[in-house]
């Protein structure tokens, strides 16, 4: 099992040699609206995925971008 942690978010995903992966985060809330948890959790649906594809997600630039999109997400939908 690969394990990578990013530094925001308190995001952590899990890659299992066999092919399986999960995701955590401290993303989703309940005094979120529905609509923000929904977009928030499309998001850590999408870096899953990059993840599994092998993607760098520890680079600076995609970092950068996905606090961009999480925080355009709030203040959009909140």
């Amino acid at each position: 099992m690969s394990k990578i942690t990013l530094p925001v978010y308190g995001i952590e995903i899990k890659r299992d040699i066999g092919g399986g992966a999960s995701i955590s985060s401290n993303l989703i809330h309940d005094d979120n609206e529905p609509e923000v948890n929904t977009a928030l959790s499309a998001i850590e649906s999408l870096v899953l995925s990059q993840a599994c594809a092998k993607m760098n997600l520890t680079s600076a630039s995609y970092i950068k971008s996905l606090t961009e999109a999480v925080e355009n997400v709030k203040r959009t939908l909140s």
